[in-house]
C-alpha cells in the first residue's frame, strides 16, 4: 500500500506505473482521481501479461480509464480491496515506503491511515515492509498485529549502508519482526542461516515456478 499525492491509501506494488501502465509517473505524484483515469495493462495487453507496453516517447500519457474494449481497471483504494476480500482469505499487507533512507510525515501518515483501516477490518491479516521503521511503528502503536521484515541481500557500495544493514537483518532489533520474508534466491545467506538457527519464522518471496518452490522449501 502507498499514499497518493492527495493522501489516499492505494494498493499498487511499484513506486511508478511503468510496469503496469507504461507510465513512468510515481504514485506519490498523482492524485487518486488521476490514477482512476490511467488504465492498467491497456490494449493490446492480454490477461496474464506481466508487463504493460511502455507509452511511446513523446506520446501523451493515457488519459482515459477505458481501453478500446470498454473494460477498465485502475489502481484501487485499500478500502475497496478490503471490501472486496471481506475476510474470505487472509491478507499480507505490505507498507511500501519511498526508500529505506526516508522516514517523514508522509510515511507516518501512511502508517496511521493504513492501520486505521485494518483495525476496522474483520478479516485476518499480517503486515510487512522492507522498511524497519514501519515495523517499529507497529511495535510501538499496535503490537498485537503480526509483523514481518521483508529483506534481500544488498551491496554496500551500490545500495548504501542502510540497505545493506537491512539486508543483513541487522536492523531487526528495531523492527522486532514476528517473521522474516527473505528473497528465496538468497535462502543460504549468512543472515538467513543465523536467523533460522535462532528459531525465526522464515518465509520466501517471490516464487514463480514449481521448480523454484521445491528449492525454496529448503528454507
Amino acid at each position: 500500500i502507498q499514499l497518493t499525492r492527495d493522501g489516499r491509501v492505494v494498493v499498487v506494488h511499484d513506486s511508478t506505473l511503468m510496469r503496469v501502465a507504461g507510465d513512468p509517473r510515481r504514485i506519490g505524484e498523482l492524485t487518486y482521481e488521476q490514477l482512476c483515469a490511467i488504465p492498467l495493462f491497456p490494449a493490446p495487453a492480454l490477461p496474464g501479461d506481466a508487463v504493460a507496453a511502455p507509452v511511446k516517447e513523446g506520446a501523451a500519457a493515457p488519459s482515459s480509464g477505458y481501453t478500446q474494449s470498454g473494460y477498465a481497471q485502475h489502481v484501487p483504494l485499500l478500502s475497496d480491496v478490503l471490501r472486496l476480500v471481506d475476510g474470505r482469505v487472509p491478507l499480507i499487507v505490505e507498507y511500501k515506503m519511498p526508500s529505506l533512507e526516508q522516514w517523514d510525515d508522509g510515511c507516518e501518515s501512511l502508517m496511521e491511515k493504513g492501520d486505521a483501516m485494518l483495525r476496522d477490518y474483520q478479516g485476518e491479516y499480517v503486515v510487512e515492509s522492507f522498511h524497519p521503521g514501519a515495523l517499529r511503528w507497529y511495535r510501538m502503536n499496535d503490537p498485537t498485529v503480526c509483523r514481518g521484515q521483508l529483506a534481500s541481500r544488498a551491496d554496500l557500495h551500490e545500495d548504501g549502508l542502510k540497505a545493506w544493514l537491512a539486508g543483513e537483518l541487522s536492523l531487526n532489533w528495531m523492527s522486532r519482526p514476528d517473521f522474516v520474508a527473505y528473497d528465496w534466491s538468497d535462502r543460504n545467506a549468512p543472515a538467513v542461516r543465523l536467523s533460522r538457527f535462532l528459531g525465526a519464522v522464515m518465509v520466501s518471496w517471490t516464487v514463480r515456478s514449481p521448480e523454484e518452490y521445491q528449492r525454496a522449501r529448503t528454507m
